[in-house]
């Protein structure tokens, strides 16, 4: 996979569109990759674009290309995926967004649970868009997942289709999975989930033991 660069633009820009490159991106670009004014570079947006862009001038922190023109667009997912997870700790939770980046998920929310190690404030937040992008840019993926606010199980139940990413015409959720080991969870979580949602159409629970499902 060749380099490519990040930026944060929402709109295709037009051909000789001037862009800064952001901190980051500049810095590797001239430090690590020791690249200068002439050369010719892949921007990358995180919506679907990739930009063929020559560089006009580079400083030390500080990089000015302008866009040539766009390389390929990839189109969005057929089913968008928003995945609600309490964040690991240490290289496990890099490793969680590298592979979920890899994988085309629309959507991260940070879930805070009762054993939650860690939040996901404003700066945890930024880190993770970052390494999505780290990730997006070493697996030639040209769409990032989007970093959602943190929820709990309770205000994450109540999203909508919109709310969680995946437009407006769905429908709130209605119907979840539960895989139980025993009557007395599945009755827990049923009462958890008719208590919090609304108007649910069914519940339906897994029993891996019996391989069938009671709905």
């Amino acid at each position: 996979m060749s380099e490519r660069y990040y930026v944060d633009v929402a709109e295709p820009p037009a051909t000789n569109t001037l862009l800064i490159l952001s901190l980051e991106e500049a810095r590797h670009l001239v430090r690590v990759m020791r690249r200068k004014a002439g050369d010719r570079i892949t921007l990358f947006n995180g919506r679907g674009l990739e930009f063929e862009s020559e560089i006009i001038a580079t400083k030390r922190d500080r990089v000015e290309v302008r866009i040539l023109g766009i390389l390929s667009e990839e189109g969005p997912v057929a089913v968008p995926l928003t995945l609600a997870v309490a964040l690991p700790k240490g290289d496990r939770q890099k490793w969680m967004v590298e592979k979920l980046t890899e994988l085309s998920v629309s959507r991260i929310i940070p879930l805070s649970t009762r054993y939650s190690q860690y939040g996901a404030d404003e700066a945890v937040l930024v880190r993770l868009r970052r390494q999505a992008v780290e990730a997006a840019k070493q697996c030639g993926r040209r769409r990032l997942p989007e970093m959602a606010a943190e929820q709990t199980f309770e205000s994450l139940l109540r999203l909508t289709g919109h709310e969680a990413g995946h437009g407006e015409e769905m429908a709130p959720l209605r119907l979840f999975a539960h895989p139980v080991r025993d009557g007395d969870v599945g009755q827990r979580f049923l009462k958890h989930y008719l208590k919090h949602c609304l108007d649910p159409d069914f519940f339906v629970r897994t029993t891996p033991a019996q391989r069938k499902v009671v709905v």
